[in-house]
This record gives structure tokens, sequence and C-alpha cells, in this order.
């Protein structure tokens, strides 16, 4: 079922992407004569006798492609197995060129923004933005941030839920210790309104792995207990009795009102222990179990459980303008967090740990569609703003690369450095047929990179779960 799940998910990303440049070519009158979902030779194919476009379904779900009439040479629009219906990609206007190459991107996009503010609407009211007890040592300790603290603004912009507070943190920009620019929070602590500043520090050891902008300023959600989402293969919380749905409360006494203090709890466990208490809330009643961590090969303790946090809602449910807006704030921040984690692969390709191949994804997808429908369309809302964002970039075989390509081809139209064809037409002279190829080869060059880099972080993490 894995498999099925991946296929699903891919080859919808796939269909709107692709089906967004059909339209846009469509629309400018530009004629199509090809429409392929997935590489290779068709295993089911059908032509419109009305526009002699072939629709095709490829053997090889790892893509797919509109080909455009005239898109590669003007000379190929003779040669057309068929007649085609529309005029030449070649004829068409810069404007309409750059649309329909970006077409593909803004329904990925599109389709993420109208995802998220389908699940903001569905979901229950939004977080409250009351902030818990800071990391030790963190800018938001120094700053004498306090539990319990409401933010109502973050530099000077006003915001009324948890997700806002993340959106202005990333609008801020990256925080290092070269940066004296300071954040500032207005917060309401009592019936006191108090204006805090917080000025970036290097990320704190304890949460190293965390690259959200909230958490390298040590700023946590306070949370009201943790809900029990799922188990691992392994879970002795499960063995204990605990279900999915259930409310972690407390670990040992300790109230739990941010995430850390039970991975602390966990941290500091000693095998001498006889377990831990655990108080949970099922259907407002309140129970005690007893789990026994379990050491994985790293010597850490777990339980085997996924939770989310559990935060103070809004006492408002979300209208569906505003639900939209959300969607469109969760869409840019996950825009934003897909740049940087592209951004960190380019520096160190073969060490960067949020990269996701196809064993990945497929892995991520089962999970998403067991977990009910809201999981699995946050899930395809994220895959999709990476396919989105990954198209954008400079890259000769990806559609910016190929906006870049027209849009330096018209400046020479321009100029007077070319006559009116394509670099790659054999009138253009073997110097730009050179350039073509060598272009043509670093776009190649970046997606098996990219490819191979996905296969052995993959690899990497199969290896490490052995």
């Amino acid at each position: 079922m894995t498999l099925v799940y991946f296929l699903i998910s891919i080859l919808f990303l796939i269909l709107i992407h692709e089906w967004g440049h059909f339209a846009a070519a469509r629309y400018f009158g530009v004629g199509v004569e090809k429409f392929s979902i997935g590489f290779g030779m068709a295993l089911i194919a059908y032509t419109d006798v009305k526009t002699g476009t072939r629709w095709q379904l490829g053997p090889i779900p790892l893509g797919g492609f509109v080909g455009l009439l005239g898109e590669k040479t003007e000379e190929s629009v003779a040669t057309s197995p068929r007649l085609v219906a529309g005029m030449p990609f070649m004829h068409a206007p810069l404007h309409a060129k750059i649309v329909i190459l970006l077409a593909g991107v803004t329904v990925n996009l599109l389709f993420a923004v109208l995802a998220y503010g389908v699940l903001a609407y569905a979901s229950a009211n939004p977080a409250l933005p009351l902030l818990a007890k800071p990391v030790a040592g963190s800018a938001s300790f120094a700053a004498d941030v306090q539990s319990g603290d409401l933010v109502i603004s973050v530099n000077n912009s006003a915001v009324a839920s948890w997700r806002d507070v993340q959106v202005r943190l990333l609008e801020n920009g990256d925080f290092d210790q070269s940066k004296t620019n300071a954040v500032e929070l207005s917060v309401r602590r009592a019936n006191e309104l108090i204006t805090l500043k917080l000025l970036p520090q290097a990320k704190p050891s304890s949460i190293s792995t965390n690259t959200s902008q909230e958490a390298i300023l040590g700023l946590q959600l306070q949370t009201q207990g943790l809900i029990v989402q799922g188990f691992a293969e392994l879970s002795s919380a499960k063995e204990a009795g605990m279900l999915a749905g259930d409310i972690l409360v407390s670990i040992n006494g300790v109230q739990i009102d941010q995430s850390n203090v039970l991975i602390d709890s966990l941290k500091n466990y000693q095998s001498s222990q006889n377990g831990v208490e655990m108080m949970i809330e099922r259907q407002s009643k309140t129970m005690q179990l007893k789990v026994i961590p379990i050491a994985d090969e790293q010597k850490n303790y777990k339980i085997g459980v996924q939770f989310a946090l559990n935060p103070q809602l809004s006492e408002q449910g979300i209208a569906p303008i505003m639900a939209m807006k959300e969607g469109f704030s969760t869409a840019y921040l996950a825009s934003i967090l897909t740049v940087k984690a592209l951004g960190k692969f380019l520096s160190t390709p073969l060490k960067n740990d949020q990269l996701a191949g196809p064993v990945t994804i497929a892995k991520t997808a089962k999970i998403s569609a067991d977990r009910g429908w809201q999981a699995a369309l946050a899930f395809l809302a994220g895959l999709s703003v990476s396919v989105g964002v990954l198209n954008l970039l400079p890259v000769p075989v990806l559609d910016g690369g190929q906006v870049l390509y027209h849009l330096g081809r018209s400046a020479l139209l321009r100029l007077g450095f070319i006559g009116g064809v394509k670099l790659s037409h054999p009138n253009a002279g073997s110097k730009a047929i050179l350039f073509d190829k060598i272009w043509l080869a670093i776009g190649l060059a970046f997606v098996v990179l990219l490819t191979l880099a996905a296969f052995y972080t993959d690899f990497m993490r199969l290896m490490s779960a052995q």
C-alpha cells in the first residue's frame, strides 16, 4: 500500500503541474502536441482529433511534460507527425511564453494555498500565541520572557495566533551572531503591556536540530499537554495502555506545559528507574500509566509515541476569508522553509537530512493517509510547495531555467546578436549550438545530483534505522 500512496501523491502533483502549462498554452492559442504523465513509451495513449493533442500515460511516474508545438525549433512544426491546432510556441509573444512556463508552478502553489486554507477552516480554532518558559541561554531567556506571556505584536506587526508569530519571525530573516537587529515582541503579562527585545544569538545546543526561527530564539508555544497521534512499531507507551487521542498531562508529577518537559525527562531517565509515571486525559477522565522507556542504539530512551502540541485555542472560529489568509501564510511559510532546505542542499549535497527521496516520500504519504484526510491533504500541500519552489530554480531543464533562457534570448534578439530563430536552430551558428548543449548539460547535471543526493539520503536513513 505504501507504493500505492506514493504513486497517487506523485501522479496527482504531476497532473496539476502539467495541467497548468496546458491550460495556459491553450489560453494563448499555442498548440499542444503531447500531454504526458510519466516518462517512457506510452502505456495508454489517446489522440484528440480536434486539437491533435496526444494524451498519454508513461511507465516511469517520476515526472511528466507538456510538448508544445514548435517548442524546440520552428522547423519542428513542419515535421510534426499530425496536425496540431494552435500556433507554434516560438511565435508566441514573450509575456505569453513566460506565463505558460510559470503556469505549472503557479498551480502547485495555488493548490497549496487552497489546501492549507481548507485545513485551517476545518481544523480547530487557531492557537493563541501564549509563550512557555524559554529555553535557558537563549535570546528569549535573556530578554526575560515569562511563561504565560501573550504575544500581541512582532516587530510592530499585530499577531493573533502562533502561526502569525512564525510568519513574522520568518520575515525578519535568518539569525546569526553577525546580526545586531533585535526582534521586538510586545507581550501582555497579567494586565500589563511589555515590550521585549530579543537579540539574535548562536543557536542553543539543546535545540540544534530545530531550524525554525522561533526555536533559535528560544521561544516555545505553551501547551496544555501533548496529544498522542500515533505509535512506533516498538512502543512501550502503547503496551502500557496508551491510546491515540490521549492527552499526556504530566510525567513524574511535572506538568507538561512545553514539549521539552517530556524530552528532558526521557533524556535524564536512568535504567535503574522503575519506569515513569504518566498522567493522561481520555474523554475528560484522568488516569495514571507507568511506562518503561526503551533505549535505542544511541542509548537514548524513548516511549515510541508521536505527539502533537495541545495549545490553548482562540474562542473564535476562523471565517472562510481568514482561512484563506491562513492558507496563504502557511504556503508562504512552507515556501521559505523549502528555499532554506534547498540552500542547505546546495552547500552540503550529501549532508542534508532535510532532503527526501522516493522512499521517504512514500512512507510519509502512507503515514499521512493512515492518519486521515487532513494529514494526507497537508502532506500533498507541502509536497506541492516543494515541487513549485524546485521548478522555479534557474536551472535549464526546470521552468525557472526556461524562463531565464527566453528572457535572455529576447534580449539578444533586441540587441541584434541573433536573428529570429532559437539558439538551437541550425542557422544560429556553431557557438549558439554549443551554448545550447552546455546549457542543457548544466540542467541535467543538477537534476542528476539532486536525484542521487535524495537516494543517498534515503539509503542513510534506512541504514540508521537498522
